[in-house]
């Protein structure tokens, strides 16, 4: 593997030309974000929720709920490569405003499936929502490096991170209230959502096409090679190679961690509904704190002496919580800061991805590492499958597993990449001294 990014910049961002994340295009951005991610998990759990009532006792319950959150994955697989190409062909700024509307579009479809109550209609949507997510994940992550300085990437994408769990926690929350009628038909709430989102990406400044030569970059039909090309263009930088790899662990972990604390909260703590939605506030807290606090620790770099420090943390409480998960007093705070870690695992990779990757492909790179990391998610849900049902493992077992891959994860990552504990060991140094300066008052 070739070594480039240059070895100076290997470890650091930097640069500054006044653009900052309290810029109003920024602003917009995490506006348009948050309101995107509420919109798509409110959906999702109201046509979740309204399938499930709709075939209660049913034998088939648990494969249409299933098939729920599948097809709003699927399009990840399927469309990621179209995105990419999208991403780079057309002004990023121009796809997040398209996908907006699409994001319209595709609620309009969903008041009509709410009023005539058609099931297969309601997970078509949620298919077309996945979809419309799918094309505005590449544009919305490769314009930060063209609306900011390099300097503001770890800050940002720290923001970014929040901004999208919180939205998660309180769209899934809101499902409740609003499939039951309390705001009228949930399609129409839906519609003034994207309304919304709508407005807002129109403050977000026009950038350029970075790729418009079609005969360089053709449009990809097949839905798989494309991205496997561009993943093994990665692959030759070792550095970008990691990180994307790094990604992807992150979201495969993540939705395996989403799945098993169903079961940890009621086989081990032996919690209701709402004790389980704590536990979920619990962990989305815990990433969106930790991601803002590494974007804000990075100070101008892509901090990767950060990884360490929170695969190591993602180690200690995973397993903490295999160990002693059973008291109440371990488990809350254990789930709180193995998101915390979780926060500062992902922003300095998803940082140094975005700065180095060659601005006129990053839409694809970007694309690319959604696809492996949901190839990764949905190979996490058969995993869990074959963890419980082959293997006969408890709650408690599969959070142990994962602290074991987060130590495996933990010791290639020092090896490959050797400069990020030196980073590592440098920066907890200089905590310590500004601690000590400050109990001394100097």
């Amino acid at each position: 593997m070739s070594e480039q990014p240059k070895k100076s910049q290997e470890y650091a961002v930097t640069g500054t030309t006044g653009k900052t994340c309290s810029s109003r295009s920024f602003r917009a951005l995490l506006g348009a974000q948050f309101l995107g991610a509420f919109n798509d998990n409110l959906f999702k759990t109201i046509a979740s929720i309204l399938v499930i009532n709709e075939i209660v006792g049913n034998d088939s319950s648990a494969l249409y709920a299933s098939l729920a959150g599948a097809l709003f994955f699927l399009p990840y697989i399927l469309f990621s490569a179209f995105a990419g190409w999208c991403s780079d062909r057309f002004s990023k700024s121009d796809m997040i405003r398209w996908t907006k509307e699409m994001e319209l579009v595709v609620m309009c479809i969903g008041l009509l499936a709410f009023m005539v109550d058609s099931t297969e209609l309601l997970l078509s949507c949620v298919f077309l929502m996945g979809a419309q997510s799918a094309l505005f994940s590449p544009s919305k992550l490769g314009i930060l490096p063209e609306i900011l300085d390099l300097s503001e990437l770890s800050k940002a994408n720290g923001y970014l991170e929040f901004i999208v769990f919180t939205a998660i926690i309180i769209g899934t929350a809101s499902a409740g209230f609003v499939s039951d009628g309390s705001f009228g038909n949930p399609g129409l709430f839906c519609i003034g959502i994207a309304c919304i989102g709508i407005i807002l990406s129109l403050f977000i400044k026009r950038v350029p096409a970075r790729s418009v030569d079609n005969k360089r970059n053709p449009l990809p039909i097949d839905p798989i090679l494309p991205n496997i090309r561009i993943l093994r263009k990665i692959a030759h930088t070792n550095s970008l190679w990691m990180c994307t790899l790094g990604i992807a662990f992150f979201w495969s972990v993540g939705a395996l961690f989403q799945l098993n604390i169903l079961f940890f909260s009621k086989e081990i703590l032996h919690f209701d509904d709402r004790g389980t939605a704590l536990i979920l506030a619990s962990i989305g807290l815990g990433i969106g704190i930790g991601s803002i606090l590494a974007g804000t620790i990075s100070k101008g770099a892509a901090e990767l002496g950060l990884l360490p420090v929170g695969a190591g943390g993602m180690v200690l409480f995973s397993a903490l919580l295999g160990l002693y998960g059973q008291y109440q007093t371990i488990a809350f705070p254990g789930i709180f800061f193995l998101g915390l870690s979780s926060g500062f695992f992902i922003i300095p990779l998803t940082a140094y991805l975005q700065a180095f990757s060659p601005i006129e492909e990053r839409g694809r790179y970007m694309a690319a590492s959604n696809f492996l990391s949901n190839v990764g998610m949905l190979s996490s849900t058969f995993l869990f499958l074959v963890f419980r049902d082959y293997f006969d493992m408890s709650a408690k077992d599969i959070f142990s597993t994962i602290g074991i891959a987060a130590l495996a994860v933990t010791i290639g990552l020092t090896r490959i990449l050797p400069g990020t504990t030196a980073r590592a060991i440098t920066w907890i140094k200089e905590q310590l001294v500004k601690k000590k300066s400050v109990i001394k008052g100097d």
